[in-house]
């Protein structure tokens, strides 16, 4: 029988919001200070595109510096000031994403083919179980508790979403649809450098 992509979803979320569900309230540590808590430029009050350019140029303003982590923490002080819970929230977010966007990726792949003889029957519950262990690995722990290693979680998240969008678009039957995950696949890079 095959493994429901529903009950996948449902364990990988429970899975982490048991292991992570603790970490809601934690406060500010290290780099979190400079690059949030005393960061001027991340302190925005209104939401136009000047200030979402301005916090994407990082700390030193001289050029992009992980524009995308940047600009998120911007949109997180926007939405709840300095509150630690939004912050927190959003960092839990980006790792259920990646861990959910990887589960389709070992799904996939082993469907492919070339695996599929051996693996298949059972690829559901082989990508859940490697997800799980991935998203609930302690060496995990610090990219979604420790605020500003959000930076590290946005690159799994694309990274991940980057293998899926090839694996789907070299896949797919439908032109368009090739087309469409392609796209997916090299935003995603650009979105992992950011």
């Amino acid at each position: 029988r095959r493994f429901c992509r529903g009950a996948a979803v449902a364990v990988l979320l429970l899975a982490l919001l048991a292991a992570y569900h603790n970490s809601f309230t934690a406060s500010w540590h290290f780099d979190d200070f400079p690059n949030i808590v005393e960061n001027a430029h991340v302190h925005m009050s209104a939401l136009t595109w000047e200030s979402i350019l301005q916090s994407m140029l990082g700390i030193e303003q001289r050029g992009l510096n992980r524009p995308l982590a940047y600009a998120s923490f911007a949109l997180n002080y926007y939405v709840g000031g300095l509150d630690v819970f939004g912050y927190h929230f959003v960092n839990f977010a980006v790792h259920c994403l990646g861990a959910l966007l990887l589960f389709g990726f070992i799904r996939r792949t082993l469907e492919l083919p070339i695996f599929k003889g051996r693996y298949g029957r059972h690829s559901g519950e082989i990508a859940c179980l490697a997800a799980l262990f991935w998203a609930c690995n302690p060496v995990q722990v610090s990219a979604v508790t420790y605020i500003v290693q959000r930076m590290a979680g946005l690159g799994a998240l694309f990274y991940i979403a980057s293998l899926y969008g090839y694996l789907r678009g070299r896949t797919v039957q439908d032109g368009r649809a090739r087309a469409a995950f392609y796209s997916l696949a090299l935003i995603s890079a650009l979105l992992a450098l950011g």
